[in-house]
């Protein structure tokens, strides 16, 4: 990735979350609060992918990581990871490109 400028930082860091959170939320029907600051996101997944079924996943999302990761080449980590179940976590310290790519992975995946 290219060295990026001061103010090129800051508009990556504001402006990823709130691309996100919009898709998430409007298209894919997850809950989460709007961002006040920070690198990550835990959005909790909408009821459809939380009831996965699989006893050793009760909120879904090991299956919805291991989707995106196998079939869409994106990394996210469960909740499960943190005691929480049905949530993930989501890194926003990418650039604009990654942001595009995991974007069209969330709408794929869940689907």
């Amino acid at each position: 990735m290219p060295k990026l400028s001061h103010e090129a930082l800051v508009h990556l860091v504001r402006a990823a979350p709130e691309v996100i959170v919009g898709l998430l939320q409007r298209e894919l029907g997850f809950e989460l609060p709007e961002p006040k600051a920070g690198f990550f996101l835990f959005p909790r997944l909408p009821d459809r992918l939380r009831r996965s079924g699989a006893s050793n996943d009760p909120g879904g999302g090991v299956a919805l990581s291991d989707r995106l990761r196998l079939d869409h080449r994106t990394l996210v980590v469960p909740g499960t990871a943190f005691g929480m179940p049905g949530y993930l976590r989501l890194s926003m310290c990418v650039g604009e490109d990654v942001v595009q790519g995991a974007l069209d992975a969330f709408r794929a995946a869940c689907a």
